[in-house]
């Protein structure tokens, strides 16, 4: 379970997120190409670092997600299960946990 999701995680950051590409004009002293970051982002990222489009828009993924659950109703469950395991911890897993109260 440990190793799918960091795969998954490792695909969508990988289609979905901002990519990263050197620049020619920005690596020039004394280039005319606009510089449009913020300077603390220049500090951190270097010089000729410019951020391109993700390789997928991101609704696109939305569109996947909402299909998958169309397609197989068990997924619809998923989200119900989270919030009912952040609502109430080891609930689904029958390991109640109780805590005392704060007083």
């Amino acid at each position: 379970g440990h190793v799918g999701g960091f795969i998954a995680g490792a695909l969508v950051g990988w289609l979905f997120g901002p990519q990263y590409g050197s620049s020619y004009r920005m690596k020039r002293k004394f280039s005319l190409a606009v510089d449009d970051a913020s300077p603390e982002y220049r500090s951190m990222m270097g010089f000729g670092i410019e951020q391109k489009e993700p390789r997928l828009k991101l609704r696109y993924l939305w569109l996947a997600l909402a299909l998958l659950a169309w397609y197989k109703p068990i997924v619809r469950t998923i989200p119900i299960c989270l919030l009912l395991g952040f609502k109430s911890p080891g609930l689904l897993s029958g390991l109640q946990m109780s805590v005392p109260p704060l007083v």
